[in-house]
């Protein structure tokens, strides 16, 4: 797997979502990069009840996760 980084107020991915469920190893670097994670890990999401990746930007579901509204 290889590793991204984001930031929650410009990348809205599944990852920073509350309803993703999953293991991506979200690392916090800093407040100006914002998080590493790993891509392509799949995870299941809680709203739509199906299988997503980490770095899929978001549906109209997405709400911040705690991690993410740390950044917001």
């Amino acid at each position: 797997m290889s590793k991204r980084r984001a930031h929650p107020k410009r990348e809205k991915y599944c990852v920073f979502c509350k309803y993703w469920i999953g293991n991506a190893d979200l690392n916090f670097i800093s407040t100006t990069t914002g998080y590493s994670f790993e891509s392509f890990v799949r995870g299941n999401c809680a709203k739509r009840n199906t299988t997503m990746s980490s770095d899929r930007s978001a549906c109209n579901y997405y709400v911040p996760n705690i991690d993410a509204e740390k950044l917001l």
